[in-house]
C-alpha cells in the first residue's frame, strides 16, 4: 500500500513530516490526490500560535493536524454515491472548500452550509481522528461525505485553480453580501490576497470606479491591483484615502470593503468614504482585544448598511471557478510564491511577519 506523505503541525512553529496509510473508501466519501493548496492567512495564524480556536468556536484547535483548507486535486477514489452527489469521477480535477457541512442545522437546511453551526474544518481537525489525512499539506487528503467538491477544468494551471478560494472570498464580499450592481464604485481597503480577489471580483462583476487603498510597504500589491483592473490604488501613508475616494467617486463609494488586519483605523476611513445610503464590509480580523474608537452616529447619519463577512457561499465559489476558467483575468498573477510540503515551515512563514515587506502575496504548497 502507498503511504501518504503529510506536513504534520505537531504544535505552533513546529512541523513534522509523517506518512499515514491510505484511507478505505466506502460508497459515500472519496480520496483526493493533491496538484497544489493555497496557504491562508489562518494557517499561519495557527503556526504562530495567534489562533486558538476558530472564529465563534468553542472548542481549541487539538494538535498534531494537517494544516492546509484550499486544495486542488485529482479524483483518486470516489464511492457510488459520492460520485453521484458531487457530480465526479475518478480522474476529474476538483477543488474542496475549507468547511464541511453538518447538512442538519436551520443554515445547511436554508442553503448556506457557509453559516453551519456545526463546522468541521479539513485542514483545522487533529490527526487523531480517523483517517487522520483531513488537510492538504499532503500527498492525498480524505473526503468526507459531507465535503464540499467542485470541479474546474484540467485545461486551467494549477497556479490559477490554487487561487480559488482567495477568489471565492472576494466575490462574496465585494459582490454578493454588498448586492454591487453594474457601474457603483468601490473601494477595497487592503491590497493583500482577498483584497486584490475583490479587485478581480469587483471588475469582473462590472464595476464603476474601482479603488484600493495600502501603506508605502505594499507598493509591490498596489501595482499589481492596477494591472488587475483598479482604476486607482492609494498609498494611504502619502495621500488622503477618504478626500480620493469622494472625488473620483463623486462624493463617496457605493461599497467599500475593509480587507485589512489588525489595524482598525481602515474601519473609520471606510465610514467616511462610503456615500449616504451605502454599505461597509468589515472582512478584516482585528483580534479580539482591538476598540474601535469609531462615532457610530455616521452609521446613522449616513443611513449606512454594515455586514460581518465570514467566508464564503457555494455560489461565490462557482463563481471563482468560472473567472479561472475564462482566461479573461490574471488570477495566477496573484501567486507569488510555490514551496512543496516539505517547506510547509518556510511557505506559512512567507505569509507572516517573518518575511514582510518581500513581495510575498499569495502562496501555494504542491506535494514535491
Amino acid at each position: 500500500m502507498t503511504m501518504i506523505r503529510a506536513a504534520v503541525l505537531v504544535q505552533p512553529g513546529a512541523f513534522e513530516m509523517r506518512e499515514f496509510p491510505r484511507p478505505t473508501v466506502g460508497d459515500d466519501d472519496g480520496l483526493l490526490r493533491l496538484e497544489a493548496c493555497g496557504v491562508c492567512g489562518t494557517d499561519y495564524e495557527i503556526y504562530a500560535g495567534e489562533m486558538t480556536r476558530s472564529y465563534g468556536g468553542s472548542a481549541p484547535y487539538r494538535f498534531p493536524m494537517i494544516l492546509g483548507h484550499e486544495p486542488v486535486g485529482i479524483i483518486e477514489e470516489i464511492g457510488p454515491a459520492a460520485a453521484k452527489r458531487w457530480g465526479v469521477a475518478p480522474g476529474d480535477r476538483v477543488v474542496v472548500r475549507n468547511w464541511r457541512q453538518c447538512s442538519r442545522c436551520p443554515s445547511c437546511l436554508s442553503g448556506k452550509p457557509e453559516r453551519c453551526t456545526n463546522l468541521g474544518g479539513l485542514g483545522l481537525t487533529a490527526i487523531d481522528v480517523a483517517p487522520a489525512v483531513w488537510g492538504a499539506y499532503a500527498t492525498h487528503m480524505y473526503l468526507p461525505p459531507a465535503a464540499r467538491v467542485f470541479p474546474i477544468s484540467p485545461r486551467v494551471s494549477v497556479r490559477a485553480a490554487s487561487t480559488f478560494n482567495a477568489l471565492a472570498c472576494g466575490f462574496e464580499w465585494s459582490v454578493f453580501l454588498p448586492q454591487l450592481k453594474p457601474g457603483q464604485h468601490i473601494a477595497i481597503l487592503g491590497p493583500g490576497q482577498r483584497g486584490l480577489a475583490s479587485v478581480l471580483a469587483a471588475r469582473s462583476s462590472g464595476a464603476g470606479k474601482v479603488i484600493v487603498t495600502g501603506l508605502a510597504a505594499d507598493q509591490h500589491k498596489l501595482d499589481l491591483a492596477r494591472h488587475l483592473g483598479a482604476d486607482l490604488a492609494i498609498n494611504v501613508e502619502r495621500d488622503d484615502p477618504v478626500a480620493l475616494v469622494r472625488q473620483i467617486t463623486g462624493g463617496g463609494a457605493d461599497v467599500v470593503v475593509d480587507t485589512t488586519p489588525v489595524a482598525v483605523q481602515p474601519v473609520q476611513q471606510g465610514l467616511d468614504m462610503v456615500r449616504r445610503g451605502g454599505t461597509l464590509i468589515l472582512a478584516g480580523i482585528k483580534g479580539a482585544t482591538r476598540t474601535f474608537p469609531f462615532a457610530s452616529d455616521t452609521i446613522i447619519e449616513k443611513a449606512l448598511t454594515v455586514k460581518g463577512a465570514y467566508g464564503a457561499s457555494d455560489e461565490a465559489v462557482r463563481s471563482a471557478i468560472r473567472l479561472i476558467e475564462s482566461d479573461a483575468y490574471p488570477a495566477d498573477r496573484l501567486v507569488t510564491d510555490v514551496f512543496t510540503i516539505d517547506q510547509a515551515k518556510q511557505a506559512v512563514e512567507s505569509l507572516g511577519r517573518h518575511t514582510r515587506g518581500k513581495g510575498t502575496i499569495n502562496v501555494a504548497i504542491v506535494p514535491k
